[in-house]
């Protein structure tokens, strides 16, 4: 007579409720990790960088593609930089107040120099606020000498003055302008 040999080939309840009580268990501590940490709102905020950055790139490639067809068809302005005697809105400046340019004809052998401020002062428009940029240009037409001065352009007690980087030799015989930009008090 042959022995039988019996063997558990399958598992035992106890078994398979204790498997299933750790699964849940890790599931618990898994879902607890996730939004503890606040996985899902990172993931979430993510998204929502990468839509505006990609909407950023949209608006971008649409604006360059707007200026090549400006250039293809010939309708873009080439010359955007028109300096004038008279005031003129150039752009905006980071508080958003409107930013002015002027050209100042200030005749022929004015004297750049670190000591003469009261030659200009009078000239300057009397509602600036803020400077943002203040060069001088000279053409000397007689001695074939062109060229500009950077300057800066302080209010200081209620008085403008400027301090010229170099100072240009006013018995020379040549025609000095005075660009500026500026805010104004108030913005437009």
């Amino acid at each position: 007579m042959k022995k039988i040999n019996k063997r558990n080939k399958g598992i035992t309840l106890v078994a398979l409720v204790i498997t299933i009580v750790i699964l849940l268990i890790l599931a618990g501590i898994s879902i607890a990790q996730l939004t503890g940490n606040g996985l899902f709102k990172n993931a979430k905020l993510a998204k929502e960088m990468s839509d505006n950055a990609q909407q950023k790139e949209n608006d971008t490639l649409s604006d360059y593609e707007s200026k090549i067809g400006e250039y293809i068809d010939g309708t873009r302005n080439e010359n955007t930089n028109v300096y004038s005697e008279n005031e003129k809105v150039i752009g905006t400046w980071i508080d958003g107040n409107t930013i002015y340019s002027k050209v100042i004809d200030l005749g022929y052998s004015f004297p750049i120099n670190k000591t003469n401020t009261n030659a200009l002062e009078s000239m300057i428009p009397e509602d600036i606020y803020l400077p943002i940029k203040s060069i001088f240009y000279v053409i000397d037409d007689t001695n074939k000498a062109y060229g500009y001065d950077v300057c800066n352009l302080w209010k200081i007690s209620d008085r403008w003055r400027y301090v010229a980087l170099d100072a240009w030799d006013s018995s020379a015989t040549r025609h000095v302008y005075f660009y500026v930009e500026y805010t104004k008090l108030t913005s437009d």
